[in-house]
C-alpha cells in the first residue's frame, strides 16, 4: 500500500508546476480560476506556502496559504 508524504514546494520543478496547475484546473470552477500566469507567480512568490501531497512519486493534491513565512513572528 502506497503512503502519502508531504513536501513543501520551495522551488518547484516544471513538472511539479504542470501537475499543480492540472489539479487546480480539474477541481476549481472555471469562472473561479486564476490565470495560469497568476498561479505561476504565486508558486514562485516566497510569501506563498505550497504543500504537495505525494504518493508513488506523483503529486496527488496540494494546499496553499499566503501570509508570511511559517514560523515567523507576525
Amino acid at each position: 500500500m502506497a503512503t502519502w508524504t508531504f513536501k513543501r514546494l520551495t522551488a518547484p520543478t516544471a513538472a511539479q508546476v504542470t501537475r499543480v496547475l492540472a489539479i487546480y484546473r480539474s477541481v476549481i470552477e472555471p469562472s473561479e480560476q486564476k490565470s495560469e500566469a497568476a498561479m505561476r507567480a504565486q508558486l514562485a512568490h516566497p510569501e506563498y506556502l505550497w504543500l504537495a501531497a505525494i504518493r508513488d512519486g506523483e503529486i496527488g493534491g496540494f494546499a496553499t496559504r499566503f501570509g508570511g513565512v511559517v514560523g515567523s513572528a507576525a
